[in-house]
């Protein structure tokens, strides 16, 4: 009966998986579940970037001061390019409930330091919160996130379990060596 039980649970959770996605990074897609003190955990990961060229805009005005936009849709397609360099995250346990980490994209140029707190633990459910301060310098352009990671991850037996999260933040862009900035809230 107990196996049975086990069978349907893992069933469901292969379920809910193959239908729910999303995009987030990867120091977001560890559980929700914390480290014991003193443990720590490598992990290591590949990405790639989708460069799209979007539709074409044009605004022209005639002699008479009118404006006409046209666009043209993108029939180029895009084109995907692996990141070769790996991103590399560490965590530890500090205390119960509580963890450290941060990880390192050479390859995208980003850096994140973040800290996992994790304030409900029962029946297999775990719930917690993963502030994270990012940076990324780009060649002309560098970006300072804020963002906040809400966790929850069901354990269905030891080695099957479903993470669901949600995350806000706050991106600020700015020219590198100028005052200019651009910042938004996303969610």
């Amino acid at each position: 009966m107990q196996a049975r039980q086990q069978v349907v649970k893992g069933a469901i959770a292969m379920g809910l998986l193959l239908s729910v996605g999303g995009c987030m990074t990867g120091g977001t897609l560890r559980s929700a579940r914390t480290l014991s003190p003193g443990v720590g955990e490598w992990g290591i990961g590949w990405t790639a970037t989708k460069y799209d060229t979007g539709d074409l805009t044009v605004k022209t005005t005639d002699s008479k001061g009118a404006t006409q936009t046209t666009t043209t849709p993108n029939t180029a397609g895009s084109i995907v390019i692996p990141n070769i360099l790996p991103e590399v995250n560490y965590h530890l346990g500090i205390i119960d409930n509580l963890e450290i980490g941060g990880r390192a994209s050479l390859g995208a140029l980003t850096f994140e330091a973040d800290v996992k707190y994790r304030f409900f633990n029962a029946y297999g459910l775990h719930l917690a919160v993963d502030p994270t301060i990012g940076y990324a310098p780009f060649v002309f352009v560098q970006m300072v996130q804020l963002t906040l990671p809400v966790l929850a991850t069901y354990e269905f037996t030891p080695n099957i379990s479903l993470l669901l999260g949600v995350k806000g933040g706050y991106w600020a862009l700015s020219q590198m060596g100028s005052g200019t900035s651009s910042n938004s809230l996303s969610s």
